[in-house]
Parts: C-alpha cells; sequence; structure tokens
C-alpha cells in the first residue's frame, strides 16, 4: 500500500508530505514550548518551516530533472521521516537554513553535465555554499564535492578552479559592505572562526549520541549497498551518488565536531533520503519493501514520543 502511493510522482503524494512536514514541525514547535508558543517563537520558527518546505521543492526537482533516483517519491518520503527520526534539528532555524542552501547547492551541481554554460552551475553551487557559511562557518567545507564535480566535468581549465573562489569572495565583498554601512565590520573576523570540539564520552553514552552514531553507521552501509548494484546496473547515476557521499561524509564529520553536536547531522538527510530511494528501488519482493518502509514510519514515531516523555 504504502510502497505502491509513493512509487508515484502524482501532486497529492506531494500533498500529504508537505502536509505531514507542515504539522509535525509546528506541532514540535508547540511541544517543546509547552503550548505556550509566542510571537517571537513563532517569527523565528518562520524561516525554518519555509527552507524546509522550500527544500523539499529542491529535492521534487532533482529527483525528475537530475535523476538521482527513480521516478518517484520516495527520496521526499525519506527526507521527511529523516526530520521526524531528528526532531530537534527542527529548533535550529540557522541550521535548517544553512541546509537549505547545501541542497540548492547540490541542485546546482547535478545541471553541470546537462548546462550549456557549466561554468555558471559551479559558480551558483559555490555561491550557495558560501551563503550557507553565513548560518553555519564549517559549510564551507562543502566547497569540496564542487571541487570534485569540476575534477570530473572540467579538470583540465585552470579558470574553472577559480570560480568557488570568485563565489566566495563575492559573498565576503557583499557582507562586508553590509556590515561597514551597520557600524559591526569586525563581525566576520569573530564569527569566521573554525574551531574543532571534540567529542566527549557523554555525548556518545548520550542518546543523541548513540543515536546520531547508529543512522550515520547504517546509512554507511546502504551507501555501500546502492554503490555495488549501481555498478552492476550500470547508467549514469554513480557520479551523482559520489558527489552525495561526499556531502554525507563531510556532514557525519561535522556531526561529531562542531559546536552544534549531533545536530550537523540535517546536512546529512537529503543524501541519505536519495540512498534509501535508490536502495528500496532495488527490492523487488513487494511484502519486504513494505515492511521496510512501516519500520521507517514506526521508527520516528517512537522517538517523537520519547522526547515528548523526556
Amino acid at each position: 500500500m504504502i510502497s505502491s502511493f509513493f512509487n508515484k510522482t502524482k501532486p497529492i503524494n506531494y500533498i500529504v508530505l508537505f502536509t505531514l512536514l507542515f504539522l509535525f514541525y509546528w506541532g514540535f514547535i508547540l511541544l517543546v514550548s509547552e503550548g505556550n508558543a509566542d510571537t517571537d517563537l513563532l517569527l523565528t520558527a518562520l524561516p525554518g518551516a519555509a527552507s524546509l518546505l522550500l527544500g523539499m521543492a529542491l529535492i521534487d526537482r532533482m529527483v525528475k530533472v537530475g535523476r538521482i533516483t527513480d521516478n518517484n517519491s520516495f527520496a521526499l518520503f525519506f527526507f521527511v521521516l529523516l526530520l521526524m527520526l531528528f526532531p530537534k534539528v527542527l529548533l535550529e532555524a540557522k541550521l535548517l537554513l544553512c541546509n537549505f542552501f547545501l541542497v540548492a547547492s547540490m541542485e546546482r551541481l547535478f545541471l553541470v553535465k546537462a548546462a550549456e554554460d557549466s561554468r555558471l552551475r559551479v559558480f551558483d553551487a559555490s555561491l550557495c555554499v558560501a551563503v550557507a557559511s553565513l548560518f553555519e562557518p564549517w559549510a564551507l567545507l562543502f566547497l569540496i564535492p564542487v571541487f570534485l564535480v569540476i575534477n570530473v566535468y572540467g579538470g583540465k581549465q585552470i579558470k574553472v578552479w577559480l570560480i568557488p573562489l570568485l563565489s566566495c569572495l563575492t559573498v565576503l565583498v557583499l557582507l562586508s559592505a553590509g556590515l561597514v554601512l551597520l557600524g559591526d565590520d569586525i563581525y566576520m573576523a569573530n564569527y569566521y572562526q573554525f574551531r574543532v570540539q571534540t567529542p566527549t564520552a557523554d555525548f556518545f553514552t548520550s542518546f543523541l549520541g548513540v543515536f546520531v552514531s547508529i543512522y550515520l553507521l547504517l546509512t554507511f552501509v546502504v551507501a555501500f549497498v546502492v554503490f555495488l548494484r549501481l555498478r552492476k546496473k550500470g547508467g549514469g547515476r554513480l557520479i551523482a551518488m559520489r558527489i552525495l557521499l561526499a556531502f554525507f561524509a563531510i556532514g557525519s564529520v561535522l556531526s561529531f565536531v562542531t559546536v552544534h553536536r549531533g545536530l550537523m547531522v540535517v546536512t546529512t538527510f537529503f543524501p541519505t533520503s536519495v540512498f534509501l530511494a535508490n536502495y528500496i528501488g532495488t527490492i523487488k519482493k513487494e511484502r519486504v519493501k513494505e515492511m521496510i518502509l512501516w519500520v521507517f514510519i514506526l521508527v520516528p514515531i517512537g522517538t517523537l514520543l520519547f522526547w515528548a516523555i523526556a
């Protein structure tokens, strides 16, 4: 039933997922505020909600245009469930905005091969990463996948390698000009400080630490299986999977070494949703597929109940 419903890309699929995410997001916000959500809290939560909805629209576009999965709604389905699996990330509007621009960066990268002007796509992708760093400085590490794409599609052209630096310089100049006008020209010097915080034993023994560790490990296993099956099957999806794996690996590391320890896992949700969508597509037995999908539905519900009780 579930597999047959989300195995299509009809508007009803998106309406169901958008509604589910909308209700879950605002329901969790009200739950945390114990029903006393004031105007300031609601206004703070609005950018996060908007970034999630726009991010889902980008994911839908990548599925249809980039063909990173089969023509179905499973990528969106898993993306929503992963947000429900780690509800605490919904309280971090800056991280949600950062993740949106990183998803936008991936969307640009997937269009590099098909674009007539691939340099413009590389510039756009780099620009999105630079903007994402305004919400989380460590996001600049996601320029690494941009350079990987340059190496694949334009490695012999030296000028192309300078495009990401030009994008960062553009954001830097605009930000500096704005800060000078606001009279706070030392903001960037204090903001872009990349401090590594080594994870402690307390983190790995906490519920969040254990959950993040298990999640990342299982995703690496799924990604490995997907790579093996796609390699046998052939096609042009492997390059996209390598880009996603690079994003996932960087997000995994940042989940342990940044100030937002554990919560930076949100940057891995889109790559993971694509890996899972491709994995589900390889399962031929409908009964097995249905059981796996029900597990993915029930686990986030159990997690939400745990957070509510805790």
